[in-house]
Order: structure tokens, then sequence, then C-alpha cells
């Protein structure tokens, strides 16, 4: 993964390079990003929808897309990955993670991607930058839902040493341990 913080990108955002040849801005994401959130979660399809949300029929809303938006950065951390094209800037892709209530070194972590930039090597890219944004905020385990047909994501935590648990109803609990944070 090859993650660079460009001159055009700003403070704290990265470029990434698809496998196709664009680039992909990541960066924070804020409430100004609402609108744009919105837009890119009505592109998922419904089998998307059933990876990330677990419901095929999900439905994006205003309300959830200013939940999913206003985040401290802190205890609720995303990152949004962008692309700027001839009809301006398209959101394709999120990483999260949401802090434990009951475990401040846990989280929930979710990656989204677009459909239409799936393949393109994004998930891996924004589940690395998870990682390490999970580190830098003192988690050292991430917690998450996939259901056992979602074989792409299965393959890519497995790679990243995730112990994969049944829970029934078609979902696994993956479970990845961190090392703790290096000095850079």
């Amino acid at each position: 993964m090859r993650l660079r913080a460009p001159e055009d990108c700003g403070d704290h955002a990265l470029a990434f390079t698809l496998a196709d040849g664009r680039v992909a801005q990541l960066r924070p994401i804020g409430p100004e990003d609402a609108a744009l959130h919105l837009a890119a979660m009505r592109e998922l399809s419904a089998e998307a929808r059933q990876a990330r949300f677990l419901d095929a029929g999900f439905a994006p809303s205003a309300s959830v897309s200013r939940y999913l938006t206003a985040v401290d950065q802190s205890d609720h951390v995303a990152w949004g990955a962008t692309l700027q094209t001839a009809e301006g800037v398209l959101g394709i892709g999120v990483v999260r993670f949401v802090r434990s209530d009951s475990a401040a070194d846990e989280a929930e972590l979710a990656v989204t991607v677009v459909d239409a930039f799936q393949g393109l090597g994004l998930g891996r890219a924004l589940l690395r930058l998870g990682l390490r944004l999970a580190r830098r905020h003192g988690i050292q385990r991430l917690t998450g839902l996939l259901r056992e047909d979602n074989h792409r994501m299965l393959a890519l935590v497995r790679r990243l040493g995730a112990e994969l648990r049944p829970v029934g109803n078609g979902l696994v609990a993956a479970r990845i341990e961190l090392e703790p944070r290096r000095r850079d």
C-alpha cells in the first residue's frame, strides 16, 4: 500500500493510487461531508449494503449520514476516500472505528467501498489506514461483524491475522489484535 501526503491534499490528507491509475484522496471526515457521504451510500448496491450494514434493504438517510460524519476523530474516527472527476468530487470509500464503551482499548472497525471502485485496492488501503489510526488512538483490539459470503473482506482480514468465529445467521465475528504503536 502506498499512501503519500502530497502538497495538494492539505493537512492530514493522503493520496492513494488506485489500481487503474486514478488518484484518490484519503482524509478525515467532518460534518461538512454529510451530503457527499449520503450520495456515496446511495451508490451502494444491495449486496454492498448487505456487506456493510448487514441489511440489503438499508436505506441511507440524512440523519444516518449526519451521525456518520459528525465524528470526534477520537472515539469515533472516520476517514473518507474521494475522487475528483469532471463532474465534481465523488465519495468512494470510508474507514471508521468506534471505540467500545466497555473497553477503551477496543473498537469496532468498518470499511466501505462504493461498488464501482471495488477491486482497485482501495478496501485494503482503507483497512490498513484504519489499523494505523487505531494504533495512534491507543486501540489494541479491533472487532467487526462480516457476512460469511463476504469472501474478499474475509480473505483480507485473515491475511492481517484476524481471529474469525462464526456467530450464526450467516455472520462471522472478526477480531484483530494490534501490536503496540511503534515510534516513528
